[in-house]
């Protein structure tokens, strides 16, 4: 490892977008240009100006069903069901600049020329609060990314993966939460969470849960959070 090493780094996304209808769904597309400079680099290292195309586009489609529920569980008043489709690629072209030649630390700039295709999908089931305010009893996102030529970012090398998210409030005052990254290469999950916590009203929180790191570790984690006052609380990890 290098003891002292140091560069200066300014970064420009220059891009153009748009978008239009068609019937119900939403087209939206960009193309642009990424710029990168690094300057007065130490450890013997040059100057240099890495520059690549980036450009991508999206469908997205939004529908949505309204049914007549009340009470139960849920705590209904009425029932809506929401959902968005995403389908899009992107990607990054023609940088002559090997990744080896930026700064080592500069960990954003750990990409290449790569590409990508999305598919999204995101389910909502959706009711009136106490407060007339929407409440999400589920919100569900679920993606699955395709990297060309398994070209993935960070410099892995994975065909895929599919990521969740997960958030809701089934009943009002209890919440449910998730989200994983599953790696294709691996068939299994980079990292994950889920959990379920309370609220009562604005001054006591709390939540446990089980955190997952693929080859780390896996165990409980809670949290709680207290406020006694507008200025003061405590909060227990």
């Amino acid at each position: 490892p290098l003891e002292d090493y140091g560069a200066g780094r300014f970064e420009t996304n220059s891009t153009l977008n748009l978008g239009f209808d068609v019937g119900d769904a939403r087209v939206s597309g960009f193309g642009g240009l990424s710029a990168a400079t690094y300057w007065d680099r130490t450890a013997g290292a040059t100057d240099l100006t890495r520059t690549a195309l980036i450009a991508g586009g999206n469908v997205n489609l939004h529908i949505h069903r309204t049914f007549n529920r009340n009470g139960g569980f849920f705590q209904l008043r009425r029932l809506r069901h929401v959902v968005d489709m995403d389908v899009g690629y992107a990607g990054r072209y023609f940088d002559p600049t090997p990744v080896v030649d930026v700064p080592f630390f500069d960990y954003t700039d750990v990409v290449r020329d790569r590409s990508q295709g999305t598919l999204r999908m995101r389910n909502r089931l959706q009711t009136a609060g106490r407060d007339g305010q929407i409440r999400d009893l589920v919100d569900l996102w679920i993606t699955y990314r395709h990297y060309v030529d398994d070209r993935a970012p960070w410099l892995q090398e994975s065909p895929g993966a599919v990521e969740l998210y997960l958030r809701g409030e089934p009943r009002e005052g209890l919440y449910v939460a998730g989200e994983g990254d599953w790696n294709l290469a691996w068939e299994d999950f980079d990292k994950a969470f889920i959990g379920a916590g309370i609220k009562r009203e604005d001054y006591l929180s709390a939540t446990v849960g089980v955190n997952y790191v693929r080859g780390e570790a896996i165990g409980p984690v809670a949290d709680v959070s207290w406020r006694f006052s507008d200025k003061y609380g405590v909060r227990l990890r």
